[in-house]
């Protein structure tokens, strides 16, 4: 088979059906589930238990912190913004299935979106195959994080930040998914239009999707059945495995861990916090990947100094629970202004200490050149990436940036 029609075949296999399973007794021990986040009689709404966060009001109280603080900026030149390519999903010409299968491929597909594609278990992969015969390529589990497609991050396409960079392939092009996880609940990380036209796509059941607490609802309202929606808690976790089989005689093809972030949720004026935010660890064939959704990791006061600000603590929890990750996603955009931004999104400075604090060994900066939603100019993240890991002393391949549609292999 050619190598484009190899690379077809990516985006034309179906989907396989998808077994979501209790973790088995004796898998890796998790900190206990706190509820010191969850609403409570006189808090209706969930919240960020530490001292890292500073909560500056509600609707009016944050519209009033943004406007007093923002500095506009005029957008740079095209040329100066982040490079959109078309996606080859890490296929190579040089591929069998066995290279291919034992693989992390992540492609950035713009913002916070990735698709990644983990390895397969050894005894799934066809070794047979030669070069360019990948008729059906051996693959792990296919996750979509965070999928935003629509022009605008809004609850209308008339009105509200519009993309600036475009998205690397229709989605109508996009490889079938097995699951579709989401951090939250805003609408740069979560877009009906989008996650409504994967679930129509795929046959059902072939495709699940997860979300933290009280998001579940949502769905249901929104066409999804109830049984291809997950929504989980801090520290709780789940086995994936791919197949029809429902029992627990087929291996797991992956476990998602749901974790904490410091950040904040809501669709509309009045649902603020009413749902939970995350971010999420997933484990397959040995190998481990961190998605950090949106997240602050300090609140810094107009003047204050940045360094002397309490840290959040659950990225070290996070770190130590899992000995480290193979490849970490990391949000670096829509930190300024400061003072109304740093509890809830980190800066590239602040993303540096998150990577060294889960223990990364590669990580991918994220949350930035697709929308203008800070007031800094958002083409610049990249040089400020760069910037904070020789001030951190960090090898800046360690932590960098891809053009959107690109695929990083580890």
């Amino acid at each position: 088979m050619s190598f484009s029609r190899s690379l077809g075949r990516l985006t034309t296999a179906a989907g396989a059906m998808i077994a979501v399973r209790e973790t088995p007794t004796g898998a890796r021990p998790l900190p206990a589930t706190s509820t010191d986040h969850h609403p409570t009689s006189s808090r209706k709404s969930y919240t960020n238990p530490w001292p890292s966060f500073h909560d500056i009001g509600g609707f009016l109280g944050s519209g009033r912190a943004i406007i007093s603080e923002w500095k506009s900026k005029p957008l740079p030149p095209k040329d100066e913004w982040v490079k959109v390519i078309k996606p080859t999903w890490g296929l190579t010409e040089q591929d069998t299935a066995a290279t291919f299968g034992k693989d992390i491929k992540a492609t950035w597909m713009g913002h916070a979106c990735f698709l990644v594609e983990l390895p397969a278990n050894a005894n799934e992969i066809d070794t047979s195959q030669e070069t360019n015969k990948l008729d059906l390529p051996a693959r792990g589990t296919r996750i979509l994080f965070d999928p935003v497609f629509s022009h605008r991050c809004s609850p209308s396409q008339v009105i509200g930040p519009a993309r600036l960079t475009k998205a690397p392939v229709e989605l109508s092009k996009l490889p079938h998914v097995d699951l579709v996880v989401i951090s939250h609940a805003h609408y740069d990380h979560l877009d009906i239009t989008t996650v409504q036209s994967i679930y129509a796509r795929q046959p059902k059941g072939s495709v699940h999707f997860f979300a933290p607490l009280g998001n579940k609802a949502w769905f249901v309202n929104n066409g999804f059945k109830p049984e291809h929606v997950t929504e989980l808690d801090w520290w709780q976790r789940r086995d994936i495995a791919l197949g029809s089989d429902k029992s627990t005689s087929k291996e797991s093809d992956c476990t998602l861990t749901c974790l904490p972030a410091q950040h904040f949720a809501g669709r509309t004026p009045f649902d603020k916090n009413k749902t939970l935010w995350s971010s999420w660890a997933v484990e397959a064939a040995g190998k481990k990947v961190y998605f950090g959704g949106d997240t602050g990791l300090r609140y810094v006061p107009l003047g204050g100094d940045e360094t002397e600000q309490p840290q959040c603590p659950a990225f070290a929890q996070i770190g130590d629970t899992f000995g480290g990750f193979d490849l970490a996603f990391i949000p670096v955009g829509a930190f300024s202004p400061r003072t109304a931004f740093s509890s809830v999104h980190a800066s590239p400075n602040d993303a540096v200490i998150i990577h060294k604090h889960i223990k990364s060994k590669r990580s991918i900066a994220m949350h930035w050149g697709c929308w203008a939603l800070g007031d800094e100019i958002f083409s610049k993240d990249e040089e400020r990436v760069a910037k904070a890991c020789r001030d951190a002393g960090l090898d800046e391949k360690v932590f960098n940036t891809l053009n959107i549609g690109e695929t990083l292999r580890i």
